[in-house]
């Protein structure tokens, strides 16, 4: 799957692998939550795959790889989800707001979610909140002093 997926995108130079709840749900049930909030919206794009089956060759990768198209994120049914980024700092904040959107949108339709006209001027902030949202989390989570929290 990794593999594939750099192989397949050239702006990709990390991903982050996921198994986290709300995102299993959203993956399982095939819905991309809609954005209900700004910090949401660092998940970029999010695509939806129906493969349940494990990868575990290069056809299954390259699969993989088409679902998640152009998109940041890919919502993998019964298996999970991915998050790419040009670093390894935005992959990880990717997936943790890819998180955050499916529980705070879960049960909601796409026109209950923000507008465009909501996340568009939002947007222009994307890329600060990711290296705060960054920093918060390698405080948060050990980050240089590995193991302290």
């Amino acid at each position: 799957m990794h593999a594939a997926v750099y192989a397949a995108r050239e702006d990709v130079n990390a991903i982050c692998r996921t198994h986290s709840p709300a995102a299993v749900r959203a993956g399982a049930l095939q819905t991309v939550p809609p954005l209900v909030h700004g910090l949401a919206g660092l998940a970029g794009e999010v695509a939806l795959c129906g493969r349940t089956d494990l990868v575990t060759d290069q056809a299954a990768g390259r699969e993989i790889a088409e679902d998640l198209g152009s998109a940041d994120s890919l919502l993998i049914r019964g298996n999970g989800s991915i998050a790419t980024g040009q670093s390894l700092a935005e992959a990880v904040v990717r997936a943790r707001y890819l998180e955050e959107r499916c529980l705070a949108g879960e049960g909601m339709s796409q026109e209950e979610g923000w507008r465009a006209d909501f996340v568009d001027p939002r947007a222009r902030w994307f890329e600060k909140e990711t290296t705060r949202a960054w920093a918060w989390l390698r405080w948060r989570y050990g980050g240089e002093n590995e193991g302290s929290r």
